[in-house]
């Protein structure tokens, strides 16, 4: 078996570790990673591989240009199997349509509803032998009829051990660089939670969260100010070993995805975050708003609040109560174990 793994953007390199990880654990030999040179940058430290460079140029040459390059490796290298990610869009379209018949061509998909929703992605269904989401709740709110198998792969390949600081704080990770698209800050940092929860409770916002200086993050450090004493900040990106130290460090982590949000509706019917696979690779209890409990997948090891029930959602972990304990030992035995990881990887390539 040859894999050549394909990211043409910079947006979903986790995956591609997750990946190289699990094929390396799974005896794997013969990896190649297609992708731009700054992904190449940041995941280089996660297995053996060839790298291919790519383009994520909007300009029509360069992508023709990295479509005939990944095509002549694939041909040259007797390739068996191409997993592209994302398999959505045009560019993807394309450059699944140049890989040889002969491959087997596998789809991640980062949005399901484009199924049944995009001329495009009905094109691309005809052009891959299997889809991968990279969560099981997501097969959820696929469509049930689909033009090829569609299969969770969960992206829980970890890159340090689980460890918990002995001290009585409490660490809460809120996970990515700050974006109010997709993460309700304020509902957690104001006087009616920040005043009601014991100062034992510590957030980590563990991703970029640039600096004061910054226009487009002011509004952040201004709803921050009177609890920077609380909050742990990054001024930079985090490398993948340090963004899965932050998660392996803490005591829970919580999305804050929250109705009002812009990208809410997206996450009750379209996609998953990464910050959900996180919990699941260190075994941390996952805090997440009411909405999410329609999903049965997402009811293991997870604590569910509504928005203005927050404090007390925070008060049952800060207590150690018999409820958040039966949640911390239901998260501390994850159903997307490294066995099923491993499982569904193998499974999807046979």
């Amino acid at each position: 078996m040859k894999v050549l793994l394909i990211e043409l953007g910079e947006s979903h390199d986790d995956g591609l570790v997750s990946w190289i990880r699990t094929l390396e654990e799974c005896g794997v030999k013969n990896v190649a990673v297609a992708c731009t040179p700054n992904v190449h940058n940041r995941i280089r430290f996660s297995g053996v591989f060839h790298w291919v460079p790519t383009s994520r140029s909007k300009s029509l040459l360069r992508r023709i240009s990295t479509i005939l390059a990944v095509r002549r490796y694939v041909r040259r290298n007797n390739i068996t199997h191409c997993v592209v990610n994302t398999a959505s869009g045009t560019y993807a379209l394309m450059l699944l349509a140049a890989i040889p018949k002969r491959c087997k061509r596998v789809g991640i998909l980062h949005f399901v509803r484009s199924l049944t929703h995009s001329t495009t992605q009905q094109r691309i269904s005809r052009l891959v032998q299997q889809y991968v989401v990279i969560s099981p709740h997501l097969l959820e709110i696929a469509p049930k009829k689909t033009p090829v198998p569609i299969s969770a792969v969960p992206q829980t390949a970890r890159l340090t051990e689980t460890h918990e600081p002995h001290t009585h704080t409490i660490r809460v990770a809120i996970p990515g660089a700050v974006d109010a698209r997709r993460r309700a800050y304020r509902d957690v940092f104001c006087d009616a939670v920040m005043d009601n929860i014991p100062p034992s409770i510590q957030f980590h916002v563990v991703g970029n969260a640039g600096s004061e200086q910054d226009p487009s993050r002011q509004w952040f450090y201004e709803i921050l100010a009177p609890y920077k004493g609380r909050v742990r900040l990054h001024s930079t990106y985090l490398t993948h070993e340090d963004y899965h130290a932050g998660i392996a460090q803490c005591h829970a982590v919580l999305p804050l995805i929250h109705p009002g949000t812009v990208e809410y509706a997206d996450f009750m019917n379209d996609k998953s975050s990464g910050a959900f696979t996180l919990a699941w690779t260190y075994g941390k209890p996952l805090f997440l708003e009411r909405g999410f409990e329609k999903f049965r997948f997402l009811h293991h090891g997870t604590m569910f609040y509504d928005v203005e029930n927050l404090v007390a959602a925070l008060n049952v972990l800060a207590a150690g109560s018999p409820v958040m304990q039966r949640v911390r030992d239901c998260a501390q035995t994850p159903i997307c174990n490294d066995a099923m990881r491993r499982t569904a990887t193998m499974a999807v390539l046979s």
